[in-house]
């Protein structure tokens, strides 16, 4: 670059260093100026504050001026300064518009002018080239008239690309090979978001597909467009006419290999484990003693038989397990566990198909007996201490798969066979806790049976106890509280010589449904009386009365037969005890859940007798 003789606003302006040289880090520089057509001595202009000093065309300084004053015809430049620091040497040089502290050498007499527009020109350069920021987000090309305006990449090409905005039609067109020109889509303008990619001379519109608003990598439709399979189908993305006009297709097929059988499940299963019982030794130092422990058991139908365990070294119970399960992998060369639960120790195969089998430990061939057979309990995972859990089929292999059905239009029955319930039967007072994944339960509550009637010493047969009433109910889990409270109604007792039985008491599941006890039998002091009315049940899809208590038959020529306690729904009435005219007879207690005492009963000249106690209610919830 060349500034021997830049063009500046001053055109005719030529000057010369006088009085002193100017060093590498001179901040005042003292120069002469003169008119270059008349050689009339002239001041630079107020307002001129950049200059050149050239020795030739490679070796040259800009100078950055703060202010300048002439006096007596010699100008002295004040370079410019931030703070106490030089920064207007060598301006430009390094890309920076403002300049460093130090420059050239330049000897007096050395040629100096005013170089105002040449910088100007360079920072339009440097703008260009992105060294730069204008201060403004607007950047304007064009002669202002209604013209095409060109914008050419140059490159090694003979016919460098170009965009060019094509005036007649309003619109935006590209040259990848600087001949052939193809429109932008649009109305004359490129959206944000849109860039482009200038690869081998060819130019071509990238970036045009953002996501979102929010994205800020625009690239390629293909890019942006991902597909994934699912456990059900098979999700492919293709290019067609990858080589012209190309568009995307996405296919969507049926994944053949999903269940439409049993025999397509993952067939994965838990594996095979034992449970240590409640008296394994669960603190550390009690095993830092044993150092050679042994004991056998079978792993997947393969004998182990495990020997000089040392526990020495031991600081937890997780050291504990581990030198078991290092005992057993070299035993057996597969990879089982031995894990420390924090109250068990569980040891588990490693086959993880219908296969994998455990048994309970026995004693040890040799050493220290630590199965739990010994006299101490240590591992406690012998017989009777020990817990197997069978192997499991592990369906969360299957789980998000569909279901194919088949030929005849239907599901095949081994996949639709729902889990067994769980029943809980309740026969004292409890809490109901709501389980995970909880559908629906099915409550049945019976309520207690009442007590059979008691007799005195003649010829009497008292009343049997009512059986206890019944409701049952389906509840949808949503309906539930996390827990509802479980009463059991008790059954009534039996009355005592001349005393009528007790009334059974209520059943009841949370404020949903209930079952009221049966009555009690009534006593005899003088034949035979009625039995008690049965409980009911309230609350229920249905609801359902118990049996009343029977009356006693009374013959004193042959016999006397005690009056039958009340059923209920799931049973339990109870008979009646058949005496001789001479003979007596105690009530029977209730049986099943909620079932009456029978009536007591008494011939001539016996003793006081007691009518049967009636059978407690229940509770059953049966969990889908």
């Amino acid at each position: 670059m060349a500034l021997t003789n830049p063009q500046s606003s001053e055109t005719t302006l030529v000057g010369r260093i006088v009085q002193q040289s100017v060093t590498s880090t001179s901040d005042t520089i003292y120069a002469q100026f003169e008119d270059k057509k008349t050689g009339v001595a002239r001041e630079p202009q107020a307002d001129t504050l950049v200059f050149t000093l050239s020795k030739d065309d490679e070796n040259f300084e800009i100078i950055l001026a703060s202010s300048h004053s002439t006096s007596g015809g010699i100008t002295t430049i004040n370079v410019a300064k931030s703070g106490a620091t030089v920064i207007g040497r060598d301006v430009l040089k390094y890309g920076n518009l403002v300049g460093q502290a130090t420059g050239n050498k330049h000897p007096v007499n050395r040629e100096i002018g005013c170089a105002d527009i040449h910088v100007y020109t360079e920072i339009i350069n440097q703008i260009i080239r992105g060294a730069e920021a204008t201060g403004s987000n607007i950047f304007r090309v064009g002669d202002e008239t209604d013209s095409d305006i060109y914008w050419y990449f140059n490159n090694a090409d003979a016919t460098p690309p170009y965009i060019k905005y094509d005036a007649a039609g309003d619109i935006f067109v590209y040259a990848p090979d600087g001949v052939s020109e193809n429109p932008f889509t649009g109305t004359g303008s490129i959206s944000a978001g849109e860039g482009l990619d200038l690869t081998g001379g060819v130019l071509s519109a990238k970036g045009a597909i953002q996501a979102t608003s929010a994205d800020t990598t625009a690239d390629y439709l293909d890019a942006k467009l991902t597909v994934s399979s699912g456990a059900g189908a098979i999700v492919t993305k293709s290019l067609v006419n990858p080589s012209g006009n190309e568009s995307i297709n996405i296919d969507v097929a049926f994944n053949a290999a999903t269940l439409d059988s049993i025999a397509n499940r993952d067939n994965s299963y838990t594996p095979a484990y034992l449970t240590s019982g409640g008296n394994v030794f669960s603190t550390f130092g009690l095993w830092t003693a044993v150092t050679d422990g042994a004991f056998q058991m079978t792993i997947d139908a393969g004998a182990v038989s495990v020997t000089g365990l040392d526990f020495s070294s031991v600081t937890s119970m997780g050291d504990v397990v581990l030198v078991m399960q290092t005992g057993i992998r070299t035993v057996t060369g597969s990879t089982e566990t031995c894990t420390w639960s924090g109250t068990a120790i569980v040891i588990s195969s490693a086959d993880e198909t219908s296969s994998s089998a455990i048994t309970v430990t026995t004693a040890g061939a040799s050493g220290t007996d630590i199965s739990g057979a010994g006299a101490n309990s240590y591992m406690d995972c012998d017989v009777g201490n020990g817990v197997v859990t069978a192997a499991a089929l592990n369906i969360a292999g299957d789980a998000g798969k569909l279901v194919e059905i088949d030929t005849g239009g239907y599901i095949n029955d081994d996949l639709i066979t729902l889990p067994a319930p769980n029943v809980n039967v309740y026969t004292s007072d409890d809490t109901w806790t709501k389980p995970a994944g909880l559908s629906y339960v099915v409550v049945e509550v019976v309520g207690g049976g009442g007590g059979g009637g008691g007799v005195t010493n003649d010829d009497n047969a008292a009343g049997g106890g009512g059986g206890g009433g019944y409701s049952r109910e389906v509840i949808a889990a949503a309906t539930l509280g996390a827990t509802e409270a479980v009463t059991v109604g008790t059954g009534g007792a039996g009355g005592i010589g001349g005393s009528t039985g007790s009334a059974g008491v209520t059943s009841s599941f949370g404020a949903l449904l209930q079952a009221t006890g049966g009555g009690g039998g009534g006593t005899a002091t003088s034949g035979a009386v009625e039995g008690a009315a049965g409980g009911v049940g309230s609350g229920g899809d249905i609801n359902a009365a118990g049996d009343d208590g029977g009356t006693g038959s009374l013959d004193v020529t042959f016999s006397v037969t005690g009056a039958y306690g009340g059923g209920t729904v799931l049973g339990g009435s109870t008979k009646g005890q058949y005496v001789a005219t001479t003979a007596g007879a105690n009530g029977e207690a209730g049986s099943a859940y909620g079932g009456g005492g029978s009536g007591a009963v008494n011939a001539d000249n016996n003793d006081d007798r007691t009518g049967g106690a009636g059978a407690d209610g229940v509770v059953i919830v049966t969990e889908y």
